[in-house]
């Protein structure tokens, strides 16, 4: 962990992962990879009540899709 509270880890082994000064940002190593939410057993990813934003147009029959898009069809 450098001075400023950044790091690399390979694994972490806790329930939580908090952010003390602001947005907790997750990225992939590099490329083109995947960042994947997986609950185990019948858990559900759940964002609290908020809002999911930045949300590019479904490709795929099961992608998500916005309002807008939806409202478009």
């Amino acid at each position: 962990v450098q001075a400023n509270g950044n790091g690399s880890f390979g694994a972490v082994y806790s329930p939580t992962v908090t952010s003390n000064s602001g947005a907790l940002t997750l990225t992939a190593a590099a490329g083109n990879e995947n960042i994947l939410l997986v609950p185990t057993g019948t858990g559900n990813v759940d964002v609290s009540s908020r809002h999911i934003v930045q949300l590019a147009d479904p490709t795929n029959s099961q992608d998500a899709a916005t309002k807008a898009y939806v409202d478009s069809g």
